[in-house]
């Protein structure tokens, strides 16, 4: 299309002469002789090639720094030309509008001419800079997104399908007021800790709950089940694994119940009370995963047996927060903490 408007060389025929249909290949200008078979480019030549290729790339990085730059400079103008108090009742068109207005115009008043689709990225942005938690909030919105990591203002790490991944968003010249302090200053590990330990007595309660759930349906499995004429409950040996499951369960029961009752106590030993919890759960949850599928037989294997999963699940709690291993060197360092001392 655009050969035809194309302004005609010295010695060629004006566009209104009849065309010649001619090959791709004798397209280019006729030369005095003919032009030789074009030689392979020496290696050398290649290589020095190759750098080009990174050049849309680094456009596209400058691009968005720019891009970065200009929203920093929006978000400043912002802070200082909306009634930040106004903005709880303001519906969330209006506060789109607004935005954009004022980005129109500082736009214009710098010169800075951008494209639609930029334009409308920015004003997205700056809108979730006033209202949200800023460039998180289109991580907050990805549906294959499974966790959010912030390591520092360079390193926002994501989680997606198991795996790290690091973003190309960062942090630039956030400020958090005193008001923003979470518990007491310099006592953050400590606050950490107690959450953890909360966490590990709630996932010790729920292995609890899921033992007792499988021993209930194992034993109403080995009632009914027929094996020579009689129900395999009738067995004693069936018996006896029985209540082995419903000794492991209390001895999880118990520990759980004096874990969560030292919530209170020196933290040394409401440590050593959890850990102590947790390796229990290991151990016994374990032991009665397994003896429920053996007494289910293959039945235990399926999916649709709800024991199956209960099993699975109390297999999974094991290696949550540490497994048994961990809370077992855990009650090494702590073996010397006074149970009597609460």
């Amino acid at each position: 299309m655009f050969s035809k408007y194309k302004k005609p060389a010295a010695g060629q025929k004006p566009a209104n002469a009849p065309a010649k249909v001619t090959p791709i290949a004798e397209a280019a200008p006729a030369a005095p002789k003919p032009a030789a078979p074009e030689m392979p480019k020496p290696a050398s030549m290649r290589r020095a090639l190759k750098p080009a290729a990174a050049a849309p790339v680094d456009r596209e990085v400058k691009r968005k720094q720019r891009m970065s730059e200009i929203k920093l400079e929006l978000h400043r103008a912002l802070l200082d030309n909306l009634n930040l108090a106004a903005l709880e009742h303001a519906t969330e068109a209006d506060l789109r509008q607004e935005i954009n207005d004022i980005a129109v115009e500082i736009l214009a008043e710098k010169s800075i001419v951008l494209n639609r689709e930029d334009r409308m990225t920015l004003n997205s942005e700056l809108y979730d800079e006033v209202t949200g938690l800023g460039p998180l909030e289109t991580l907050l919105k990805d549906e294959t997104v499974n966790d959010i990591l912030v390591n520092g203002p360079q390193q926002i790490f994501v989680e997606r399908a198991g795996k790290l991944e690091l973003t190309d968003i960062t942090f630039k010249d956030v400020k958090v007021g005193a008001d923003a302090l979470l518990g007491e200053e310099g006592k953050a590990l400590d606050a950490l800790e107690a959450t953890l330990d909360l966490a590990l007595i709630t996932l010790c309660a729920e292995a609890s709950g899921a033992m007792e759930v499988a021993c209930d349906q194992t034993l109403d499995y080995i009632k009914e089940r027929q094996q020579f004429g009689v129900p395999i409950g009738k067995f004693q040996a069936l018996q006896h694994r029985m209540v082995e499951m419903r000794m492991e369960l209390e001895k999880v029961r118990s520990i759980t119940m004096l874990a969560a009752c030292s919530l209170d106590v020196d933290p040394a030993l409401r440590k050593k009370r959890i850990s102590a919890a947790k390796a229990q759960v290991g151990k016994s949850g374990r032991k009665v995963a397994e003896e429920a599928i053996q007494l289910f037989g293959g039945m235990g294997m399926m999916e649709e047996t709800p024991v199956s999963h209960y099993a699975k699940r109390i297999v999974m709690i094991d290696h949550w927060l540490g497994d048994r291993e961990y809370h077992l060197g855990i009650l090494e360092d702590l073996i010397d903490v006074d149970d009597h001392a609460a």
